[in-house]
């Protein structure tokens, strides 16, 4: 138990993963449904693509599958050490979309960018960008003489590209290159949008 603000708090400890840890809140230790998943503050973007590797924002998306309010948060850059900035901000974020109603089957991710809050530019919505990522590998050996290979990828930032959302809106990856807060709207579907002519005929069964 901890105390804040003169009321006592429970909390938990997991060690599964991100998505887990939601699931185990929702279906055995809470008596009842939170208002809001919040999942983050995540140190490290999550920008564009990333959201399909992300457990910050799978977490999130949980609660969305549940039918709950959820929203990610994440500080782009794994040098910056403060995260006063990303927690106003989200607080505020979404304190206002719980008091006007907040859309079945929305996921909101909020990425602030690694500066001093009185230099944030203003939150604005965004629409997902791309951020491609160059694999490099590297081999190495551990103390047992095992081959293993460590991941670490360069990232390709194309500030414009993106395939969804409104075009007078920024990407999420140039609002926040350019020093702005950037939240975008999600939802769980990932149904093809484009036209079914497009798609290849399936092979004939046997």
């Amino acid at each position: 138990m901890t105390q804040s603000l003169g009321v006592p708090l429970q909390a938990w400890a997991c060690s599964g993963t991100p998505s887990d840890c939601v699931k185990l809140a929702l279906f055995h230790l809470l008596p009842e449904p939170p208002q809001l998943v919040l999942s983050g503050i995540n140190h490290g973007p999550n920008l564009g693509s990333d959201v399909f590797y992300s457990g910050t924002v799978s977490a999130a998306m949980e609660g969305t599958l549940e039918g709950l309010p959820a929203l990610a948060v994440s500080s782009a850059c794994f040098q910056w050490r403060q995260f006063d900035a990303a927690a106003v901000i989200a607080l505020d974020l979404a304190e206002r979309c719980l008091a006007e109603g907040w859309p079945e089957g929305l996921l909101l991710n909020l990425n602030v960018p690694a500066l001093p809050r009185e230099q944030i530019s203003p939150l604005r919505w965004c629409r997902p960008g791309q951020r491609r990522y160059v694999d490099l590998f590297d081999k190495r050996s551990d103390p047992r003489g095992r081959d293993y290979y460590w991941l670490a990828g360069e990232v390709v930032t194309d500030l414009e590209a993106s395939g969804a959302g409104p075009l007078d809106w920024p990407t999420d990856v140039a609002q926040v290159h350019h020093g702005g807060a950037a939240v975008t709207p999600l939802q769980p579907e990932l149904f093809w949008r484009g036209g079914l002519e497009a798609l290849p005929q399936l092979p004939e069964g046997r």
